[in-house]
C-alpha cells in the first residue's frame, strides 16, 4: 500500500507542475496581447479632416456634367455584346454571370443623334 500510496504523490506533483507551465504560457501570451493591442490603440480613426487652407488650395469651382451613353443591343451594329457567361445565366432573373463588352457613345443629350462628346 505504501508504493501505491508513493506513486499517487508523486504523480501528483507532475500533474501541477504541467498545470502550471500551462497557466504560465496562457498568461504570458494574454499580457503580451493586452501590451501590443494597448500600444496600436493609438487612435481610433483612419482618417483625418484636412482644411483647404492647410494644403494652399483655392475655393471650388462647382461644375455639373451632364452627358448620356446609349446601349445599342440589337441590329447590325450593336454597341454592348455578350463575352462571356455563366451556365445558369440566362436561366437567372438577375442575369448573373452576364459580362458584357461596351463601346457606347457619350453624347450631350438624352437623343441618339445629339453631339457625340466621346
Amino acid at each position: 500500500m505504501k508504493i501505491s500510496f508513493s506513486s499517487h504523490i508523486l504523480i501528483f506533483p507532475l500533474i501541477t507542475m504541467a498545470n502550471t507551465k500551462s497557466l504560465k504560457t496562457i498568461f504570458s501570451i494574454t499580457v503580451v496581447n493586452l501590451i501590443l493591442s494597448f500600444g496600436s490603440a493609438k487612435s481610433s480613426t483612419f482618417y483625418e479632416n484636412l482644411s483647404p487652407k492647410s494644403l494652399r488650395l483655392k475655393k471650388e469651382k462647382l461644375c455639373h456634367l451632364h452627358f448620356f451613353f446609349h446601349d445599342i443591343v440589337s441590329g447590325p451594329n450593336p454597341t454592348a455584346i455578350r463575352v462571356a457567361d455563366s451556365p445558369s445565366t440566362n436561366s437567372s432573373s438577375t442575369l448573373f454571370g452576364y459580362i458584357a463588352m461596351i463601346d457606347d457613345p457619350l453624347t450631350m443629350g438624352p437623343e441618339p443623334e445629339s453631339k457625340v462628346v466621346g
